[in-house]
């Protein structure tokens, strides 16, 4: 774990061991998390939401979680993945890169309007649109491939004003290893990928976090 100051880079972890809530937590990067078995002591690396470890038909999705985790490890503190999407929504003509965004402090928010839950935060965007857009906050919004074809009307409906573009060929979700819709991701004033996958509920800190750094 990082400093008391820092702002975890991934979602909530819920761990629950033989059915019984084992505590929450933050997870920056690595977090360790000691299983008590009759005879055995594991240590599960566990991020992402919620693993409830006390049924072994769990370990192979567990496994698979991990592995998808590792991946995102590789991409913290390094420049991010390229955009690969379709055209841009509110960039004007020429669209934008994530190069020509160094200095700002960005949010890419990987969308879908097929993920109704997700739809829920748009407001809280909306809100931190509004209070940090003159201090150095962007927000760039990646549609997922699926339904791409319903993301203009309801761009247009919301009235959203950031950019917003849609993957292709779930190309962007690969590179940038996608698993769940919405995932959110920040990049720093120096073109840093510097959170993967926050949890929304850290978001606003993280980003007056990454506002105060120079």
């Amino acid at each position: 774990m990082s400093g008391a100051s820092s702002v975890a880079g991934r979602a909530r972890v819920s761990i629950r061991i033989n059915a019984q809530p084992f505590g929450v937590c933050l997870c920056d990067r690595t977090q360790w998390i000691r299983k008590g078995q009759a005879n055995t002591e594991e240590c599960v690396r566990a991020f992402g939401r919620g693993h409830n470890l006390n049924h072994a038909s769990r370990g192979n999705r567990l496994a698979v979680q991990l592995a998808e985790d590792e991946k995102l490890d590789a991409l913290e503190d390094n420049p991010p993945p390229e955009l690969t999407v379709g055209d841009w929504i509110n960039a004007g003509n020429v669209g934008l890169t994530l190069e020509e965004l160094r200095g700002k402090v960005v949010l890419i928010d990987f969308w879908s309007t097929q993920r109704k839950g997700g739809l829920g935060i748009i407001s809280k965007l909306e809100q931190l649109h509004d209070k940090y857009q003159t201090k150095g906050l962007v927000i760039v919004g990646i549609h997922a491939t699926a339904g791409a074809d319903a993301m203009s009307d309801f761009v247009a409906r919301q009235k959203l004003p950031w950019a917003i573009a849609a993957d292709v060929e779930n190309a962007t979700s690969g590179a940038w290893h996608i698993s769940s819709y919405p995932s959110y991701f920040l990049i720093d004033r120096s073109g840093k990928l510097r959170f993967v996958r926050i949890y929304r509920a850290d978001l606003e800190r993280a980003i007056k976090q990454l506002l105060t750094e120079k």
